[in-house]
């Protein structure tokens, strides 16, 4: 969160960060964040809107406010289904940050309906490297609470999943420390098995 410090002289703040549209994707608790800073310290906020590569649907549970962290800061479903842009109205709209409402202006995407198929030109993360990984993020991040890897360290995460029992499947994959990640991936340096799921014809997509 920006401290007082951070905005002293700041005319404007601008929110441009690409998301993925899952709630535990947290470059949308820093945009809460920079939003009770903004409100904190009489500072507009202007959010260049882009589009959500999970938007056509919206999926899971809302979060229940005593769960409130930093990978969950809004009542929300898991796939919410919204542009940074309409969250941000939202947060504002329902009084959500722990402030009052900040000064905000949302600079929409042009030609742009949640039916819109949008594969993401630059990779939010090492580990969200392509769409089929951007799809499959918001149901594979719930083994990361499991022994189970979901391809951190290999050149597919979120891709693949493989535990370290033989039985769990034919696919077999290793993962190893990669430039740019933050933290070891789970398992690493040991041979996972499990299963495949860049082949699967029955993958997550618009219909």
């Amino acid at each position: 969160k920006p401290s007082a410090e951070h905005l002293k002289n700041i005319d404007l703040m601008v929110y441009d960060v690409q998301d993925v549209g899952c709630r535990f994707y947290t470059y949308i608790s820093t945009l809460h964040l920079v939003m009770e800073a903004c409100a904190e310290n009489n500072v507009p906020l202007l959010v260049l809107d882009r589009p959500n590569p999970n938007g056509d649907y919206i999926a899971g549970p809302v979060l229940l406010t005593e769960w409130k962290s930093f990978v969950g800061m809004d009542p929300i479903p898991i796939v919410h289904g919204c542009t940074v842009g309409e969250l941000a109205l939202m947060i504002n709209g329902e009084n959500w940050t722990d402030t009052i409402p900040c000064k905000l202006g949302v600079i929409p995407v042009l030609n742009y309906n949640h039916r819109t198929k949008y594969e993401l030109p630059v990779p939010p993360s090492p580990n969200l490297p392509n769409y089929l990984s951007v799809r499959l993020y918001p149901s594979l991040c719930f083994f990361e609470a499991t022994t189970v890897s979901v391809g951190r360290g290999t050149d597919y995460p979120f891709q693949v999943l493989g535990g370290l029992q033989k039985n769990l499947g034919e696919f077999r994959f290793t993962p190893v420390d990669k430039p740019g990640a933050a933290i070891d991936p789970l398992n690493e340096n040991k041979p996972c098995y499990g299963v495949d799921l860049r082949n699967l014809t029955e993958v997550p997509r618009f219909t």
